[in-house]
């Protein structure tokens, strides 16, 4: 059977055969979604590892080592328990062996890092001897995560032998986590960097200060610290194109500023709340962004009150931009504030994404009501009238959707600009069943009109019962 499977793979040329290696073996880490879990060691993988390609066969062999490319992504675990150093030596000593080959098999090719680094870096000697190989290939450094532990003032200085040394690098992602408290040391390991765009930076607010990167070259940004210091990182930016913030906490004595923090070049902002916050739109409130294009507020913990539409209406007032994306996933709320959310946003929006947690019981939402939204109102207001595309997975969706769309479609004319028909629209979440749904004759009707109708509904489960203990006095 082994034989039959390479059979037809032994007519491929050396090219063929390269590039299939390539695309199996490519190790990119998928920095978009979960970064700090995706490549590190322990992770799932669906890659092939260059190592398993060029034990197959001589040939197989001869092909993996002539592509260098297939060698320059490295994912490694540096650190060790002291309880269990000894153990963990025999590995670093593999790992030393491999990964030496694996640098000169992938020649002058950019490199791809993904590193783990924990607290007990000082007490291996392989570990830091496994550093150095690395750190003395940091000018081929072009793609680097790390997860950095840091405790002492050694940890702090890790990294300082590659300062000047970093001209490839144009993607950095690091993850600073500490629980001590740290000595006033400047980190100037990244500072000289001539092509880093792209900074994914999380650490605690108390070493943003002493933290130094080239904020100005910075065009992509995913930061996670204060409202305090995200303010002040975002002020040294103004070449900033896309941003997202996950504020981990507000800033109590953080006064309202007289002139508004200008993010002139932001295109794209995202708000991704991960832990419940008292005052979410603490940096909403001290920005404008006049040439934003898509905003986002999203996370496990974002909840929408009337408070959050109050400051993206007066947001959206002070920066007096051409909003055209708006995305609102919430983990609870109720549907009189989604309400509120629309009819603050400008009449340039032409997609929108609302995404509540369907299975949070108790929520005051509704997908039907909040779509009512978008009839028009006795007084002529119609909300959002060039909006073409909308994504809804919510609870309580059902066929009354039809009516408001088919009535928005009645105020069209072929002189009537002011309004546009929706062109896409996908229904998740729970409701009506789909046959029923889709064989209703407006939606029929809509879809022969030029409508894309995407549903995916299931039937609300009922509500779970709460349960009662009865204690009857003894044990």
């Amino acid at each position: 059977m082994y034989k039959f499977v390479l059979q037809p793979l032994r007519r491929f040329s050396a090219e063929v055969l390269g590039s299939i290696f390539e695309m199996a073996s490519n190790l990119e880490p998928n920095f978009n979604s979960s970064p700090t879990e995706t490549y590190l060691p322990g992770s799932p993988t669906s890659t092939v590892p260059p190592w398993s390609l060029s034990h197959v066969c001589s040939r197989w062999r001869e092909v993996a080592i002539s592509y260098p490319q297939l060698w320059s992504s490295i994912s490694m675990a540096l650190g060790t328990s002291v309880r269990g150093w000894r153990n963990v030596d025999r590995g670093l000593e593999s790992a030393m062996f491999f990964i030496s080959r694996q640098l000169k098999r992938s020649r002058d090719c950019p490199l791809t890092l993904a590193l783990d680094i924990s607290h007990t870096l000082q007490y291996g000697s392989l570990s830091r001897a496994l550093l150095l190989s690395l750190t003395a290939h940091s000018n081929q450094w072009r793609d680097v995560l790390i997860k950095h532990t840091v405790l002492n003032e050694k940890d702090l200085v890790l990294f300082e032998s590659i300062g000047g040394a970093l001209s490839s690098l144009r993607t950095l992602r690091i993850f600073y986590q500490t629980q001590a408290s740290l000595p006033e040391q400047r980190i100037h390991a990244f500072e000289y960097a001539p092509k880093l765009t792209e900074l994914w930076l999380t650490c605690p607010s108390s070493m943003v200060k002493n933290l130094y990167f080239p904020w100005s070259q910075i065009t992509h940004l995913c930061l996670s610290t204060d409202a305090q210091q995200s303010l002040i990182l975002l002020s040294k930016m103004p070449n900033l194109i896309s941003c997202v913030l996950e504020v981990s906490s507000v800033s109590a004595g953080l006064l309202p500023q007289d002139v508004p923090l200008q993010l002139a070049s932001l295109k794209l902002l995202t708000f991704n709340f991960q832990k419940y916050l008292p005052n979410p739109q603490q940096i909403l409130d001290r920005i404008s962004v006049p040439a934003l294009e898509s905003l986002e507020f999203m996370g496990s913990c974002m909840d929408v009150d009337q408070g959050l539409a109050d400051a993206l209406s007066h947001f959206i007032q002070r920066s007096q931009n051409a909003l055209k994306n708006f995305k609102l996933w919430t983990r609870k709320s109720q549907s009189v504030d989604v309400v509120s959310i629309l009819r603050v946003l400008p009449a340039s929006v032409t997609s929108l994404s609302l995404q509540v947690n369907p299975t949070s019981y108790g929520v005051q939402f509704g997908g039907d009501i909040v779509i009512q939204a978008f009839r028009r109102s006795p007084e002529g207001y119609l909300c959002l009238p060039f909006l073409q595309t909308l994504h809804l997975h919510s609870t309580g969706i059902t066929t009354d959707i039809l009516d408001v769309l088919e009535s928005r479609r009645e105020l069209m004319d072929g002189a009537n600009r002011a309004i546009q028909s929706l062109k896409y629209l996908s229904l998740s979440g729970y409701g009506v069943p789909n046959n029923h749904f889709l064989s209703d004759h407006r939606a029929i009707t809509l879809q022969n009109d030029g409508l894309v109708l995407r549903v995916s509904l299931e039937i609300q489960p009922p509500e779970p019962q709460p349960s009662y203990y009865y204690y009857d006095g003894f044990d």
